[in-house]
């Protein structure tokens, strides 16, 4: 018997609209992700990588399909459940960081602790460690006003880590920064699956960064129409070559 996927989506679509002014954004999508696997999602602008996404995270809801996050089934949760489950089981990391200005970073970080009615002080060591891994110790009592685009990124991935989350989904985590920044937070990125077999799916239109995953999940017009299993010495030029098959 083969080890279950930590994250399995199955014939997944989602239509918006109704009739004749429906939009089909996703076709009978599905993939599975292994624990501790790296997985990038790419292909052009309106293919539904960002749909997937949120269908992914709970943050929306599927028109067909199921979705599996360690076995417990997303799809048919009531909003409460779904709220309940995404909160447990889904770290997620945005473009524009979603800081909030007026508390410090590590504040930010503990916010989905309070959210969740539990206590700060028994996250103190997780907390330790995780400013740690993103180096911000020394940053770790400033507001986001005070930090560049790449430290406050820094802080939103130990947000998204702080409850052990099944899976982190990440929506373009670098597209605000300047290429020396990106690369940090990718490298970060790697290093949080490497190191703590956390899970990672990651929307990007950027070759070099998608090349630090295990696999690339190319999408087109909201169906799957190509893996690519990384790991060997021509990674981005791959990448390169399946986004020209693609048109993108």
């Amino acid at each position: 018997m083969g080890v279950k996927p930590i994250l399995e989506a199955s014939r997944l679509t989602k239509v918006f609209g109704r009739d004749n002014l429906s939009v089909t954004a996703l076709r009978e999508v599905s993939i599975e992700v292994q624990e501790g696997e790296f997985v990038a999602i790419m292909g052009p602008s309106g293919s539904g990588k960002s749909t997937l996404l949120h269908l992914l995270g709970g943050l929306d809801f599927a028109s067909g399909g199921k979705i599996f996050i360690r076995g417990k089934e997303l799809t048919g949760l009531s909003d409460k459940e779904l709220t309940l489950t995404r909160r447990s089981e889904v770290g997620f990391v945005f473009q524009f960081y979603n800081l909030l200005p007026t508390l410090s970073a590590e504040e930010n970080v503990l916010v989905p602790v309070v959210i969740s009615g539990r206590s700060p002080l028994e996250y103190q060591d997780k907390l330790d460690r995780l400013f740690s891994l993103v180096e911000m110790e020394d940053r770790r009592h400033h507001r986001p006003n005070q930090l560049s685009g790449g430290e406050q990124q820094r802080v939103a991935l130990a947000r998204a880590l702080i409850m052990d989350p099944a899976i982190i989904l990440a929506d373009e985590p670098t597209g605000n920064l300047d290429r020396r920044h990106g690369r940090e937070v990718l490298n970060l990125l790697k290093e949080s699956a490497a190191k703590m077999r956390q899970t990672i799916m990651m929307v990007t239109h950027d070759p070099l960064g998608a090349a630090v995953a295990d696999r690339v999940i190319f999408l087109r017009d909201g169906s799957v129409v190509k893996e690519l299993r990384l790991g060997g010495d021509n990674d981005s030029e791959a990448i390169i070559a399946g986004l020209k098959e693609l048109g993108d």
